[in-house]
């Protein structure tokens, strides 16, 4: 079976759950943070980019994330 290929996608959601275990929070942590549900964190973190950006944002400020680490992806 090939290796599952890694989206830009992929990477924005490592970068921010790596900023989120950072600053001390898990996801249902984040997620109360943020006052929304466990399961609406889990979908916004599989497409960042489906998000709005002001809860993008929020989000970044919270667990202290440059937005324009998540806007700007390079893959090697």
């Amino acid at each position: 079976m090939p290796a599952r290929k890694l989206t830009a996608d992929t990477y924005r959601t490592r970068r921010i759950k790596a900023a989120m275990v950072g600053a001390g929070y898990n996801q249902r942590q984040l997620a109360k943070k943020l006052g929304i549900g466990e399961d609406v964190l889990s979908r916004r973190l599989k497409d960042p980019f489906g998000m709005k950006v002001c809860d993008l944002i929020l989000m970044c400020r919270v667990i202290k994330l440059d937005p324009k680490e998540i806007l700007e992806v390079e893959t090697s």
